[in-house]
């Protein structure tokens, strides 16, 4: 069951970045819906099977995993912000990168 959830985990990881790189790299009107439709449905599978993995190994929500969910919602709101402020983009784009950094860093050494 754990294997299961952590691939499936990855998997919408990378998607769910992609996703958010992708409303960056293309913020045009028309592709606005398709873009944020993939991102908010990866974002949310992230969120889910990331719980599910806390449940089968049944820690709880230890804190390292709560700034994982922070750096979650962080990017959510980026996805959509890409859209509104492209002419931040590059601000967003290292805000993105530095989230998914410290969620990385948050995963493998699991400080607190």
């Amino acid at each position: 069951m754990y294997s299961a959830f952590h691939i499936t985990h990855l998997v919408f990881v990378l998607l769910f970045t992609g996703a958010t790189f992708t409303a960056f790299a293309n913020p045009a009107p028309e592709r606005k819906r398709k873009t944020l439709l993939a991102a908010h449905i990866s974002g949310f599978l992230v969120f889910l099977t990331g719980f599910g993995l806390l449940g089968v190994l049944k820690w709880g929500v230890p804190g390292w995993a709560i700034v994982k969910l922070v750096c979650w919602l962080a990017m959510s709101a980026f996805s959509g912000i890409a859209f509104r402020k492209r002419d931040a983009s590059s601000l967003f784009i290292a805000l993105t990168v530095a989230a998914l950094t410290i969620a990385v860093v948050m995963v493998d050494l699991k400080p607190f």
